[in-house]
């Protein structure tokens, strides 16, 4: 990533004064395309968080506490997908929805500590509403491009992405699917608060 990393913190630009700190690059872990997000921890820059997915590992807790203990090490957050309890026995610094999870919702999570993140994945206009409902802390908005990490789905394009960050109507804001540093240059004016992804940070 560190070729991209101007080209991506101008997209962003800065940080308005009054701004949450909230990470604004998002690594999100995959079983296939990112057996071991450890191996990203030295390449990352310091305003990132990973989402630890792998749901269907065997040593799932296992893989959870070496990530969060390395990552920080280095000052990066990580958020635990699906499982408030697993985040808890880990010390992770929050927990992230998937979209199953986040319809589950009936009412604000739960934050177990101070200072916990939430992130929720948003895909419609009716998960952008929920997750604002809710107070959720981050939305994740995907796919904007098309995405190896689903090829079947169809993006939802800049007009429709940005849309649905004005529907968040906030900083909290983060897009996720098929970024580059070519496409990214056309979300400048969305309002967005970060990017997320896999590949953008394996280069």
């Amino acid at each position: 990533m560190t070729g991209s990393l101007q080209v991506f913190r101008r997209v962003l630009g800065a940080r308005p004064w009054n701004s949450p700190g909230f990470p604004r690059f998002f690594v999100m872990s995959d079983s296939q395309r990112l057996p071991d997000p450890k191996r990203l921890l030295s390449s990352l820059p310091k305003d990132s968080a990973i989402i630890f997915r792998h749901y269907d590992a065997p040593n799932r807790e296992q893989l959870a506490r070496e990530l969060v203990m390395l990552a920080h090490q280095r000052n990066i957050r990580v958020l635990i997908a699906g499982d408030w309890k697993l985040a808890h026995r880990c010390r992770a610094d929050g927990i992230h929805y998937p979209e199953f999870a986040l319809k589950r919702l009936c009412g604000k999570p739960r934050k177990l500590k101070k200072g916990w993140l939430t992130s929720a994945a948003v895909h419609n206009p009716r998960a952008a509403a929920k997750s604002k409902k809710l107070s959720i802390d981050i939305s994740i908005i995907s796919p904007v491009f098309a995405t190896a990490s689903h090829p079947n789905e169809k993006p939802l394009g800049i007009r429709k992405f940005s849309n649905l960050v004005q529907r968040r109507s906030g900083p909290e804001t983060i897009a996720l699917g098929g970024i580059t540093e070519v496409n990214a240059l056309q979300l400048k004016a969305s309002g967005l608060w970060g990017l997320a992804g896999i590949g953008i940070f394996k280069e």
